[in-house]
């Protein structure tokens, strides 16, 4: 059982890999991202959080404007992304890499001269075969977008969004927000605002062409719900019901070393009345991990 925090915020995206070196290389090449200090040994307790206790993790923070990610290598000890998911299905999760020059992004995923593997498609690249972003009507945010796969199979995400929104940070180089599959976005609205204190800062359905487009889908539409810290620091949490088409649950229950098993790493302030207990490693009410760190 988990009690409530007083409030949290997400402070980074940690996410598992087969080769550490292939996809530091991929993220840094290819997206921009830099180091955040040298790569490391995971410790023992983190490990066992993964069922992986006992063996040596190497792991790595990579920057990118002033969010982290982390990379764990798992090797070949869970299962690989599967394959033929999308992101209506229960175990999508991606984050998003705010680019304002989201053109110049496109050109450089699928250069030619940079030695890090290239992405996959996930958004269709059109009848010219040019990976290009789609912009979404205003209606479903007007921002510009374009989705791909990391060489594990991860979906990673960038974004534009419009020159007349109210918060200038929001126009900069950053990571915007990690978005997960949800099977009833009530129930998950309420894990996240009862556990975390966060709050729903927006609402809106997605659908039509350029959302098909976006998610490499026949027909698409979802429900995006914005969940914001009440610090209003760092990436936000976004929570998407896919309508249509239907999320599929996954073949198995998750395990933390899944290639597929990303986690939100969430920084939370406590006090003596409502502290966190029972645990610092969760899943959500659709197996999406979280792990918590108590500052």
């Amino acid at each position: 059982m988990i009690a409530p925090c007083l409030f949290g915020r997400l402070a980074a995206i940690s996410r598992n890999v087969e080769d550490l070196s292939r996809s530091v290389s991929f993220y840094c090449q290819r997206l921009g991202f830099g180091l955040a200090g040298s790569a490391y040994a995971l410790d023992a307790r983190s490990a066992e959080r993964l069922g992986l206790g006992g063996y040596r993790l190497n792991a790595q923070r990579l920057r990118y404007g002033g969010e982290q990610i982390e990379l764990v290598e798992v090797g070949n000890k869970g299962r690989p992304y599967p394959a033929d998911r999308t992101s209506a299905d229960l175990l999508f999760q991606h984050f998003a890499v705010r680019r304002p020059d989201i053109e110049e992004a496109c050109r450089t995923l699928f250069r030619g001269d940079i030695d890090a593997p290239l992405p996959g498609l996930i958004t269709y690249a059109g009848s010219t075969g040019v990976a290009a972003a789609v912009t979404l009507p205003a209606g479903s945010g007007g921002v510009a977008a374009f989705k791909f796969r990391d060489p594990d199979g991860h979906p990673v995400e960038l974004i534009r969004l419009p020159s007349d929104i109210d918060d200038p940070v929001r126009l900069t180089p950053g990571i915007d927000h990690s978005a997960i599959s949800v099977s009833d976005m009530e129930r998950s609205i309420q894990f996240y605002e009862n556990i975390f204190g966060l709050s729903v800062g927006g609402r809106q359905c997605n659908h039509g062409p350029e959302q098909c487009a976006l998610d490499g889908l026949e027909e698409a539409t979802v429900d995006v719900v914005a969940l914001l810290a009440s610090a209003g620091r760092g990436p936000h949490l976004e929570l998407l019901g896919y309508r249509i088409p239907l999320g599929r649950k996954p073949e198995h229950d998750p395990a933390p070393a899944d290639i597929a098993s990303d986690r939100l790493v969430f920084e939370v302030h406590a006090d003596s009345d409502r502290a966190i207990v029972g645990t610092d490693f969760c899943q959500d009410p659709d197996g999406h991990f979280v792990m918590i760190e108590i500052i």
